[in-house]
Order: C-alpha cells, then structure tokens, then sequence
C-alpha cells in the first residue's frame, strides 16, 4: 500500500493547475487527501477518496470521489459533495488517475464556469426509506390528463410483486389509476394488469418539485407546509381518522410535478398508519382557529418508475409496422414461440396465437417454454409468457383454426369466415411447417400480409416464403434445396410424428435474423419479399440471406 500511495502523490503532484493541500494518507485501505484544482480563473478544493479497486470500478461505482460540499447547488453533485463524473477505462493507475482529473476540470468548465444545462431531464435526488424494512417500489404510465397545480384526490394501485434487492425486501405496486375531479384517469396497462386486486392511496400535484439546493427532495414534512395545498392537508387528516379502525400498515401518497411541457413525474410518499404527519395548530385570535399542519416528520419517500410504452421499449422497440400491427401467429412451437416471444420484447401491441398441441417437457430445450410449468396448452402457457413480459399486449388464443380451416375448406361458407378470420390481422405469420396449410392459406389470396417460416433439418436453412404465391415459392425453394423428402428427422421411442434435429441456439439464430431482414425491409418502407437463410457447417459459421 505504501508504495500505492507513493505512487498517487507522485502522478498528482505532476498534473498541471493541481496543488495537494492536505497530504494523501493510508486509511484502512482507503487513500485520503485533499486538491485545489484550478481551470481558468476558478479554484476550488476537493477532498480526494481512492478505494482499494481503483484503477477498476467496483459494484459500477466509480472508485475515486471528489467531493466538495459548498458545490451541491450545481448540476450533477450528489448529496454528499462528490462530483458525478463518468470517466473511460485505462488499466493503469497513473493513466486512469491523469483521465479522472481531467474529467473534473471538464465538470468545472461546463457546469461551474460555462453554467451549461443538459439537454435531456435530470431527476432530482430523492432519498429512499424503507418502511418496516421493505422498500417501496412504484411503477406508473403516462396519462392522459392535463394535470393543474393544486389537484389532487384519490388513487387506485396494486401490488405487483416482492422480491430483494441487494438483500432488501422489496415490494413493487403499479398504478392503476386516479381520480381527479370525478375523472378516472387510467394507466396504459393490459387487460392482465387492470385485472390485479387494487388498493387506495392518494396523490396531490405541484408546480414542481419540493427541493433544496435545486435538486435534492426535502426530507422533512414541516418543508412541506406551504408547499401542498391547505385541501390536501385537510384530506390527510381526515383520511387518518376513517383508517383508524382499519387493519393496514401505510398507505401510499403520489406527488406529481411536470419535468417538461408534456411529460410529467411522480414521486411516491409512504405514510405508515399511527403516523400521520399532521396536527392541529390553534391559533389564538378574536376567535381561536383550528388549523391542521404538517409535523416536523421524516418524509418516508419510495422509488418510482416511469413505464410509460416508450420508456419501456426505449432501448429495443421494432418498426411501427410491426409493433402497431394486428398479428396472429400460427404454430408456436421452436419457431413460433420464438418470434412470439421476439415481436413482444419488441413493442408489439397486439399477437394473437393459434395451436392445437399441448407442450410436452421435451419441447423445453428449443423453445421459449418452462418445464415448472408441467404439461399445458401451448396457447396458454405462451400467452401468460407475454403478459408477463410485456404490460402493453393484448393476447388472445384458439386451438381449432388449422384443423378447421381444412375441415371446412370445400364449404363456400367456411371459405368466406376463414377468409374474413385472417383478414382480421394485418400480418399473418406461419410457423407451422405444414405445407398443407401453407396451400389453403395461400388460396385465400388474403388481404393481409402472410409470411410462411420453416426451419430445414439441423437448422441448415431457414425458409422465409411471403404472399402472393407463397405456397408455389415455399415448394420451389424446396426443390432448389432438396428437401422435399427429410431423412435422419428425430423420432424417439413412441408414436411420434419425426421432427426435425436442431438446438435452441441453431434454431434462435436464424429466427432472429429472419426477423431482423423483416423489420428492415419494413423500415425501408419496400415490400416483403421470399428469401431463405443458409447457415455453414463447420467452425466457421456464417449465414448467407438469398431472395427468390
């Protein structure tokens, strides 16, 4: 360690425009000292904190801190005085030391001298509390509302989930609505959501956030007398004496605020019951008056997250000829249970699913199922799998329509409400692999858009044939690639019908491609076309796209 030490005096001892003032000293296995860092005609003081993994980051925590307390007003200074700095790697402690510092005099030009403001919303800094050891959790919805300072009611909420993080207990509620004068103002959730047992609390808006120092939430509800509406004040109050009588551990209190023209936030406040921060102040007069206020109370502040549909898909929506498209998926086996599963995670709004088999424990190995969900309709299983990753899709399920719809076919009738059935959706996507059904549906001559995807033996091709004509492109490309008659297909001990041989992994990347191609011709505004995916053998993989 000493020689460490040595070592940061010497590298920051050589940086221009730096001077130590309080020697760098071993604490533990912490380096401690103290800087005056010059840029331009500003000088300010920073004591220094290096920990034991610096050069490396520990837990995504940058392992040296600047701190200077008398700076908390500017932008990106956290509660304790240190700078939030974002510096790049370097291995080397001398280099990464030279980086780091140079990344504090970038944050004292720009924001102490230059008084730059960031072009993207910064939130402010709230302090977390757990309540009887358990950290609260909620998640909302952008609404459509036009919310005023001063409004304020009641709320309906549910609970999610609990679980841990970091080894505490944590409950997740998400909102489901509020009511603002005599208006219910729903969150964008699915049907599922809506459906989950509610709770009541209470929520008040203001024309910003309660702060101190420009970015650090007030800890105190006596701050807040004067801030909240003398209403919302009063409806506190009341609404602890009709709890009293009630068995309930806190109720929970949104405080909203606009972080921009059209987008607002909400913060969570929890109020455990015996301890509401409020009192009745009498104020002596003429005549005495009764008024109630807030108490010099900690404020018990939770954690929210905004889940509106394009925060939520921020980092991953597909084009909006996908996700605003009506889809139904036939067949969801390996392959489609994989472009569900992949159309969901990706912004899609609306999947629909048809199959009439149920999952058995071997189709968990190549396909998005779980085996400690025992045997079920595939239908089924699948369609909690995407209410469970999505809160924005709407499912629906049917096992009948493939076997119907070649029951039927030489009825004029049947014709027509299978015709109108698949004209329903905007996209029909076919991963059946029955070149059966792949005919009839193509006869229908459909309105909608259908794409027919089946996967060769050992997943050396990939088949992406599309309408007009898809069923003669589907045989074509079959007999261009010899393989209308399969051998060495998987067929256990049993009365099996033989499928073909291919792992999760050789199966999920061709589907991935496939769709990949889909979404950007889509996004090229050009129309879909035939092609097949061929992968290599041997070690050196590579998958060759060939439209036909």
């Amino acid at each position: 360690m000493k020689e460490r030490l040595q070592q940061i005096v010497s590298v920051v001892g050589s940086i221009e425009n730096v001077t130590i003032i309080e020697p760098f000293t071993i604490d533990n296995t912490t380096v401690k000292g103290s800087l005056e860092v010059t840029v331009g005609d500003r000088k300010e003081n920073f004591t220094v904190f290096i920990e034991r993994p610096y050069p490396a980051q520990f837990h995504n925590m940058e392992t040296i801190r600047f701190l200077n307390k008398d700076l908390i007003i500017y932008d990106h200074v956290n509660a304790d005085g240190s700078i939030c700095i974002h510096t790049s790697h370097h291995p080397s402690l001398m280099e990464k030391l030279h980086i780091d510092i140079a990344s504090l005099k970038a944050w004292m030009q720009k924001y102490l001298i230059d008084q730059s403001a960031d072009s993207h919303y910064e939130h402010v800094i709230t302090p977390m509390v757990a309540v009887s050891g358990i950290r609260q959790v909620m998640l909302f919805t952008d609404l459509n509302h036009v919310f005023k300072p001063g409004d304020h009611g009641t709320i309906n909420y549910s609970l999610l989930a609990e679980g841990k993080v970091k080894g505490i207990r944590t409950a997740t509620y998400i909102l489901q609505s509020i009511k603002v004068k005599g208006e219910d103002v729903e969150c964008k959730w699915n049907k599922g959501y809506k459906a989950l047992h509610p709770h009541q609390g209470m929520f008040v808006f203001l024309e910003g956030p309660p702060v101190k120092n420009k970015r650090f939430m007030v800890e105190d509800w006596d701050d807040l007398n004067g801030v909240l509406p003398q209403d919302f004040v009063d409806l506190l109050a009341a609404t602890e004496r009709s709890l009293r009588q009630q068995n309930y551990l806190k109720i929970s209190v949104l405080l909203g605020y606009p972080i921009s023209d059209n987008e607002i936030h909400w913060q969570l406040i929890n109020v455990e019951k015996g301890n509401f921060p409020v009192f009745v102040d009498k104020i002596a007069g003429a005549r005495t008056i009764h008024i109630t206020r807030l108490k010099k109370q900690q404020i018990l502040w939770g954690d929210t997250k905004n889940c509106s549909y394009e925060y939520f898909f921020g980092r991953g929506l597909l084009d909006s000829k996908l996700t605003d498209s009506k889809i139904l998926i036939i067949g969801i086996g390996a392959i489609g249970s994989m472009v569900a599963q992949t159309l969901c995670r990706g912004g899609c709004k609306k999947i629909d699913l048809v199959d009439y088999d149920a999952k058995e424990p071997g189709n968990v190995c190549r396909s998005e199922y779980q085996f400690s969900t025992g045997v079920n309709d595939k239908v089924d299983e699948l369609r909690v799998q995407l209410n469970d990753i999505s809160p924005f899709i709407e499912t629906a399920g049917n096992v009948m329509i493939t076997d119907g719809v070649k029951f039927l076919w030489e009825d004029l009738d049947g014709q027509k409400f299978f015709r109108e059935y698949f004209n329903g959706y905007d996209l029909v996507i076919d991963c059946t692999a029955d070149n059966d059904l792949a005919h009839l549906i193509d006869r229908l001559e459909l309105d909608a858009n259908v794409v027919n995807l089946s996967i060769t033996n050992h997943a050396q091709e990939l088949i992406c044939a599309v309408n007009p004509n898809l069923y003669m492109s589907l045989v074509h490309v079959l007999k261009l690639l010899n393989k209308e008659v399969e051998e060495d297909l998987y067929n256990p001990t049993g009365c099996w019908n033989p499928t073909f041989r291919a792992g999760y992994n050789d199966i999920s990347v061709l589907v991935q491609y496939a769709i990949k191609q889909i979404n950007l011709t889509l996004m090229s505004a050009k129309p879909l076309r035939s092609f097949y995916l061929s992968a290599s053998e041997g070690n050196d993989f590579q998958i060759k796209s060939i439209t036909f």
